[in-house]
This record gives structure tokens, sequence and C-alpha cells, in this order.
């Protein structure tokens, strides 16, 4: 089914089925506030940055961390 994303200040994303409402994952990993989660590759991956300099892509079907993208010398705030 439809799924949705958010990104918190609390250092997590979540997935969640949009038909129901339910929380499918929560995405822990992040050093900091998730400033933007987006899916991607038709919602098979979901990509996240945050304040910790970090992008991060999750496999959205199991909330699996796949990769860390580091590099950025200041907070990310968009994909």
């Amino acid at each position: 089914g439809a799924l949705a994303a958010t990104a918190s200040a609390d250092a997590t994303a979540r997935v969640w089925s949009a038909a129901s409402g339910d929380c499918r994952h929560a995405l822990v990993g992040h050093g900091g506030p998730v400033r933007c989660a987006e899916f991607m590759l038709r919602d098979t991956l979901l990509a996240t940055v945050s304040a910790d300099r970090d992008a991060r892509v999750w496999s959205a079907a199991t909330g699996e961390p796949l990769r860390t993208l580091a590099g950025h010398t200041g907070e990310i705030y968009s994909l």
C-alpha cells in the first residue's frame, strides 16, 4: 500500500501506512534533527538528511539502513 514519511527533531524519520496511519518503521541512526525525508526509486528507498551533516538511505520496506553519505561540513536541510 501507499506509504508516507515524516522527519522529526527527535533525530528519527518514520515510515507510515497512508491507509491505516500505522507506523511501519522508526528509522534511528541520525545524531541530530532529521530535516527532510523523501522516497526514491518507486518508493523502495527512503533518503533522509539531518543536522548531523549526514544523508542516509534506508529500505522503505524494512526500515534497514543501507548507506550513510557523509562529507558535508554543515547541516543538511533538503534532498
